[in-house]
């Protein structure tokens, strides 16, 4: 009995021998591998830094139905819109569909997509509406498993996530392609806290709270299109009662020039004028810090 007392304890003391040394040699070898990673990575040595053309950065565009959003996009150099909203024929834009043929659905934005990419004449992509191609993306996924809605699979979140994957997926293959990305989406009012504790209506996108997510996630500008009195404005950036997202503090600044109050000064919103032509002028000419801006005090003053 105790010969085999001791020969168990050999055992044992053999077995954690060997467990010691395999987990050496994972351990090593995990050491080795970072190693071998790691000599390959360098850090900065300097920071990064933004473009300086408005068409290398993510844009979001939301307002009022017929305010001039998808002609205002439409100005951008060699767009090409993907004109969910159905039978659009008051705008003069190269569009898909062509009028007459079949709506999209996310299978045939999905192959004109493929095209787009491809084709190198076409420099700006114009999703209007994200809020339909959303829905759009959602019906794909929802066929495939065979339901309606996602939560009828009671699935523990399993086909929200992967609409989210594919809606993802699809739209960065535009966000990392060499072309200028705009999105639209039209406004509605939330209501939200305000600042003095006391409810307030904030004007927003309409888009579905996955979708807006992603923009927010993506994109570096989220511009407001309205209506201050008589004339359109671009808020770049909004306050309490407008979202906005301006991810930038070197552009949309007052001009330095003399004379000029509140040179060098942040502002909040762009008169656009009385044309898509016009409007984008003005656009491009406040990122460059050219075109006389609105504070906000000033509109709620006016």
């Amino acid at each position: 009995m105790p010969a085999k007392r001791v020969a168990i304890r050999k055992t044992r003391s053999s077995s954690s021998s060997n467990r010691s040394t395999s987990s050496s040699g994972r351990s090593q070898s995990r050491s080795a591998s970072r190693t071998s990673s790691s000599s390959s990575l360098s850090l900065p040595t300097k920071p990064n830094e933004p473009p300086s053309d408005l068409f290398d950065y993510g844009i979001f565009i939301y307002g009022e139905k017929g305010i001039g959003k998808t002609s205002l996009a439409a100005q951008f150099p060699d767009a090409l819109v993907f004109q969910w909203e159905p039978r659009r024929r008051n705008v003069r834009v190269l569009q898909v569909p062509e009028p007459g043929k079949p709506e999209l659905d996310w299978e045939s934005f999905c192959e004109y997509q493929e095209l787009v990419l491809a084709e190198r004449k076409i420099r700006t992509v114009v999703i209007d509406t994200i809020d339909r191609a959303y829905d759009a993306c959602l019906d794909y996924v929802c066929q495939k498993r065979g339901v309606t809605h996602p939560n009828q699979m009671n699935d523990y979140g399993e086909t929200w996530a992967l609409v989210k994957k594919e809606f993802e997926d699809v739209m960065n293959r535009f966000l990392f392609s060499d072309k200028a990305v705009v999105w639209i989406s039209h406004a509605r009012y939330r209501v939200v806290p305000g600042r003095l504790g006391v409810e307030v209506e904030q004007l927003v996108p309409t888009c579905k709270p996955a979708a807006w997510a992603y923009v927010r996630a993506v994109c570096d500008f989220a511009f407001a299109y309205t209506w201050f009195e008589y004339q359109r404005v671009l808020y770049v950036r909004g306050g309490e009662l407008i979202w906005t997202g301006c991810g930038t503090s070197e552009h949309f600044l007052q001009p330095s020039k003399k004379g000029m109050e509140r040179a060098g000064e942040p502002y909040n919103a762009i008169p656009m004028g009385n044309s898509p032509q016009e409007s984008y002028k003005n656009l491009v000419g406040a990122f460059q810090n050219k075109v006389e801006g609105l504070f906000l005090e000033d509109i709620v003053g006016g």
